[in-house]
């Protein structure tokens, strides 16, 4: 579902900017429009009440869970990805010392054989990928069906740590039918090997349904739709759901339908895409009781847009009902039914925005991020708390909180535009400036901090000859703007800055800095032929108007945080 990164310095990050959950106030008006919020997330298959999807906005507009076995085989609460007890596979008891839904362990038997295996032959249905995080002494494989090459099984040889296990096209397959396990699909391990496999959970958060028509998981409201509205003009539906398989070709994947046993519709979302084993927010408003009027798609809380349309049907019936995926048929039984995972639904009176929308998701805390909405791979600068001052102690290494796919960092210089946050200028000898003062004063440096102590005099603190005795500085260098944040000064000490204000100018410019505040410091160009003047440079440095220097100060270029500061703090903001 993407990758977040935040923090990386613009010359070496890539990422894309993730909405934040952990809002806790919404808008009186909307909050008096909602009509039912209902989420899977925190209920457990051993729950007296398994069966039954509490209204969190308090009103009783429950949803129920019908034909639930809630084994995590067929369906269950925070499903893993795959059950290793699925009826489907064998397994060598011979070899497998434990297993259950998401472990399997096991010591090795004869080279290139499978312990936990299926015949792609018999079991024509797809598995899905899925996280596993492996232990293995010797070499251990998996086996699968890739759609590009169905005749034969094509291998995936597991490395320790996490793993992310291709999906098996079994229901392509086209090879022999041998009944042996020469051509099975599974888990197999060398002679002398032990393997130990524990999936990672992929539907934290989420109901997973078996997707068997007749018979199958149906979640639907206990009340009547037309009950839960009462008498609003319109209304809005929104579901997140993930589609884990193709449907049966007699019907379409449907979710939110609004829809009597009598086949009287009012609306519902119709899956047009291909993509299959993907997580959706998907939704529409309709006006009341009739939805052929001023109806609209809600598809673009995650990019979803051309994978689902809207379908309208009529007036609403007395009878009808909300059906999460898949609906009621003439003889009262779930159709249109397909393996899915059922995260949260929110009704409200009206014609919701997307804006309105996440400030419910947020409220409710319904996206969980990290848990419920599960990026692929995320990094958290700030959680991991890596920093230019101690990335070797993370071994120049991003976390990835979610499986442990850890980002190894090469090339990084760990100060300004490349390393952790952005700074376009950077303190040090032959940096943004080639020379740094080391006289008058005592000082420690790293390349975002200068803390000076005992200043006997004013002083260029750094600085750059760009021409000297009438010849141009073979370091003649440009000095880019930035921002400056500067505190404690007083009414005797001033930071000032010299630069060239254009690329021809013939004067040098002066910037003083005299009282507390942020500052844009511009750029300073290098000198050109029209400067007549026979040495020219730039500098930042300390001033003082009376001549006395009696104070220590500290200079900074850090993000901003609090520090202890004596006299002057001068920081940088990104």
């Amino acid at each position: 579902m993407g990758i977040n990164i935040s923090g990386l310095g613009a010359a070496n990050g890539i990422g894309f900017k993730s909405k934040v959950s952990g809002g806790r106030y919404l808008p009186p008006d909307l909050k008096a429009r909602l009509v039912s919020v209902t989420s899977c997330y925190g209920k457990k298959n051993t729950d007296s009440d398994k069966d039954i999807l509490k209204d969190k906005t308090g009103q009783g507009n429950d949803l129920i869970v019908y034909n639930g076995t809630f084994d995590n085989i067929k369906d269950g609460y925070d499903a893993p990805f795959f059950s290793f007890m699925n009826p489907a596979l064998t397994v060598d008891t011979k070899f497998v010392t434990y297993i259950d839904e998401v472990t399997l362990k096991s010591i090795g038997p004869d080279i290139n054989h499978v312990v936990l295996y299926t015949n792609p032959a018999k079991y024509k249905k797809r598995i899905p990928s899925f996280i596993i995080n492996v232990n293995c002494s010797k070499s251990c494989r998996y086996y699968y069906i890739d759609k590009n090459k169905p005749n034969v099984r094509t291998v995936f040889n597991l490395q320790q740590g996490v793993n992310a296990v291709p999906e098996s096209y079994a229901d392509l397959y086209s090879g022999t039918e041998d009944e042996g396990a020469v051509n099975a699909i599974g888990f197999a391990l060398d002679e002398g090997a032990t393997l130990e496999v524990k999936q990672l959970s992929r539907y934290t958060g989420g109901l997973l349904t078996s997707g068997i028509n007749g018979v199958g998981t149906f979640v639907e409201s206990v009340k009547p739709f037309k009950e839960m509205v009462g008498d609003s003009q319109s209304v809005s539906i929104v579901s997140m759901i993930s589609i884990l398989e193709p449907i049966s070709i007699n019907y379409e994947i449907t979710i939110n339908n609004v829809r009597a046993i009598t086949n009287e519709l009012y609306g519902r979302n119709v899956f047009k895409g291909t993509e299959i084993d993907k997580t959706y927010i998907i939704g529409y408003y309709a006006n009341l009781p009739s939805s052929t009027n001023n109806i609209g798609i809600i598809n673009n809380i995650l990019g979803d847009d051309k994978d689902w349309t809207y379908q309208s049907g009529g007036n609403i019936v007395d009878t009808a009902k909300l059906s999460i995926q898949g609906f009621r048929g003439t003889s009262s039984m779930p159709y249109a039914m397909v393996r899915s995972v059922i995260y949260w639904n929110i009704v409200l009176k009206g014609k919701a925005t997307i804006d309105e929308i996440n400030q419910v998701i947020e409220y409710f805390n319904l996206d969980r991020p990290g848990v419920v909405v599960k990026p692929d791979i995320l990094y958290d600068i700030k959680r991991q708390g890596i920093t230019n001052d101690n990335h070797a102690e993370f071994e120049d290494k991003l976390k990835d909180f979610i499986y442990g796919f850890d980002m190894q960092m090469y090339n990084m210089n760990w100060e300004g535009t490349s390393g952790i946050n952005t700074y376009p200028v950077v303190f040090g000898s032959n940096k943004t400036w080639y020379s740094l003062t080391i006289k008058n004063y005592e000082y420690t440096l790293n390349p975002n901090i200068i803390h000076l102590t005992h200043i006997d005099t004013a002083v260029a603190l750094q600085y750059t000859y760009l021409k000297n005795n009438g010849i141009i500085s073979n370091i003649n260098r440009e000095a880019p703007a930035f921002k400056l944040k500067v505190t404690g000064l007083n009414n005797n000490i001033y930071v000032y800055y010299r630069y060239l204000a254009t690329s021809d100018a013939t004067t040098i410019s002066m910037y003083n800095i005299r009282e507390d505040g942020i500052y844009d410091i511009p750029k300073s160009y290098k000198v050109t032929n029209a400067m007549t003047l026979p040495t020219v440079f730039t500098s930042l440095g300390i001033g003082n108007t009376d001549g006395v220097f009696e104070h220590d100060c500290n200079l900074y270029f850090p993000i901003m945080k609090e520090l202890l500061i004596l006299m002057v703090l001068i920081t940088s903001v990104k």
